[in-house]
């Protein structure tokens, strides 16, 4: 009895060594293979991080910068090759190699509306200028309805318009003013009086400038089809400011980081991390 008790007692303490050294080496794959992922995860995010200063260069020497919509510029930071715009998925390009650190960046600043549609309108205090530039050619002329309604009790309130337009070949500028003056509380709509033609056959707004005086005021702005109606013209123009959107990859993982810039100003608002942000995570990504 005894030595069948000491026979057990010893299968039992070898069953339990093994289960702490096999306990052991599953653990440290674990943590080894979360190393790696981790590793793999800041890689993504530098990549990310170059595309965003990639962006923050392009705004730097063009205010108007942006990639076409629905693409991105991609880069592989590795070799250095640019593959320009596109919208191929990156794993289905037959050079990919996943070793390989690669960013997509997307640049966008143009919107539909300011004010109208259920977006919230801008606000500028006196004495401030708000400029819009980025407006496109089009097939058929169109116009920039604006609106604005001073603030407070303020009295005196005057708002001058200003426009630049350009013909085609870029060679001739047209100069346009306007002033407005109203008292307080009271609100200025163009469709009103005349919208401002914007994009026609032979010419093209390069510049569109507002500033106020003596008052703040609330703005809007909204693209139409012509000089005394509010039918949307479904241009998109430049909505104050642009986004750099870069994705990094690495290794079956991705980060993306999103930089807001103030165009007017030409500051960097912010730099947030979408994933972070937007609640998904970059473990298991499909890039």
């Amino acid at each position: 009895m005894k030595k069948g008790s000491s026979l057990i007692l010893v299968a039992i303490i070898m069953a339990g060594i093994i289960a702490v050294v096999f306990g052991s080496y599953r653990l440290a794959l674990v943590q080894f293979n979360q190393s790696t992922r981790d590793e793999d995860k800041m890689f993504a995010y530098y990549a990310a991080n170059a595309g965003i200063e990639d962006g923050l260069i392009r705004f730097r020497y063009n205010r108007d910068a942006e990639t076409p919509v629905d693409k991105f510029s991609r880069l592989n930071l590795t070799t250095g090759h640019p593959y320009g715009d596109t919208d191929q998925p990156l794993k289905q390009m037959n050079d990919y190699e996943p070793t390989d650190q690669y960013y997509d960046l997307q640049l966008k600043f143009k919107v539909d509306a300011i004010g109208f549609d259920g977006v919230a309108p801008g606000r500028l205090t006196k004495d401030s200028t708000l400029q819009l530039s980025g407006f496109s050619s089009q097939s058929n002329p169109y116009y920039l309805r604006y609106k604005f309604r001073f603030l407070n009790s303020c009295t005196g309130g005057v708002v001058q318009i200003q426009q630049l337009r350009e013909t085609p070949s870029g060679a001739q500028v047209l100069y346009s003013q306007k002033t407005i003056r109203q008292t307080a509380g009271d609100t200025y709509d163009s469709k009103d009086v005349e919208n401002m033609l914007v994009g026609a056959a032979n010419e093209l707004t390069s510049v569109f400038r507002l500033r106020n005086y003596s008052c703040p005021i609330d703005f809007s702005f909204q693209t139409v089809t012509g000089i005394t109606n509010e039918v949307k013209a479904n241009v998109q123009f430049d909505g104050l400011k642009t986004y750099a959107i870069s994705t990094g990859y690495f290794a079956g993982t991705k980060r993306t980081l999103v930089a807001e810039i103030d165009r007017r100003s030409g500051q960097l608002i912010s730099i947030y991390d979408f994933n972070l942000y937007a609640g998904q995570g970059s473990i298991s990504p499909n890039p």
